[in-house]
């Protein structure tokens, strides 16, 4: 027998194994012949016990082990509630991982979908530029082309203004004199590029749709990333009633050790409550920190 098991049932009048143990209200436990002996002979004892009733180690668990019957029945009861919390937040779990999931295949057909049309303004500009230069080509080729055809005419002049120039018949000379003195009418305008078209417009516009693109994404990039770790995923509820809100943001230090993690995820994703129980969210915060990643973390991190 262990030493403190030996102490336990030693009478502490006598120091010996108690016999006849009788257990006062007080608490205390004496062999019966012990407590009569030293009732008799001490006033000490019979201004502190002897008003109590004496009660037997047996009537006295009696009474003591209904206490324990009706604590193991709420133990029982805070065990079945305990594990039907339990599986209410597996379930919920799952639900938070199904959202998540959710969120990043939508995600990525959404951003699918923005770059196959960013690819169509891609293709529309490119449209454009081919287009406008394929009318400015074929405008520059008629003009080319009449040109050409102009100076071919005046070519063609000039030659018969210097035969005519040589001849020596007066009477030749003075019947095409009429025709060949008067210079022949322009046959094409004089073709300048015009200084307030030029294709760099196209590229700044385009410089200027990938600016308020770039804008506009990291504006609600901004906010979502602020709904994101303002909105908690759990909240604590103390089991003394009451509901205790969880911060939403705490000056914890950088979490190292599994206690660290647990306190950063318990501060980091609380929630609030609905119906008596939390609401999940799909937004998950400090999407650098996960709770599916924590638990990677656990699994690494020293005890």
């Amino acid at each position: 027998m262990a030493e403190s098991d030996y102490l336990d049932y030693t009478c502490p009048l006598c120091t010996d194994i108690q016999r006849d143990p009788v257990t006062i209200p007080c608490g205390d436990t004496f062999c019966l012949e012990c407590i009569k002996i030293y009732w008799d002979h001490s006033d000490h004892l019979v201004r502190e016990h002897r008003s109590h009733n004496i009660v037997s180690a047996d009537d006295e668990r009696t009474e003591k082990q209904k206490v324990l019957v009706a604590t193991q029945t709420e133990v029982q009861h805070i065990i079945q509630d305990r594990m039907k919390e339990l599986q209410e937040l597996k379930h919920n779990v799952d639900v938070l991982k199904g959202n998540a999931q959710r969120a990043q295949t939508d995600s990525d057909k959404i951003f699918i979908e923005m770059s196959q049309a960013v690819e169509r303004w891609h293709a529309e500009i490119s449209q454009l530029i081919q287009a406008n230069l394929q009318a400015s080509m074929a405008q520059a080729q008629g003009y080319v082309e009449r040109l050409e055809q102009e100076i071919m005419e005046l070519q063609k002049r000039d030659a018969e203004l210097r035969l005519i120039l040589e001849t020596e018949d007066n009477i030749h000379f003075l019947q095409n004199f009429p025709t060949l003195s008067v210079a022949p009418e322009p046959m094409v305008p004089k073709v300048l590029i015009n200084p307030e078209f030029s294709f760099s417009e196209i590229t700044k516009t385009v410089s200027d749709m990938k600016e308020h693109l770039d804008d506009i994404c990291k504006k609600e990039l901004g906010n979502i990333s602020k709904r994101v770790s303002d909105t908690s995923v759990y909240i604590l509820i103390p089991r003394s009633g009451g509901r205790m809100n969880a911060p939403i943001r705490t000056d914890l230090p950088e979490p190292k050790t599994r206690a660290d993690f647990f306190r950063y995820s318990l501060h980091r994703h609380t929630a609030p409550l609905r119906n008596g129980r939390p609401e999940f969210d799909s937004r998950l915060e400090d999407l650098s920190q996960p709770y599916h990643l924590l638990s990677l973390h656990f699994a690494s991190c020293p005890s």
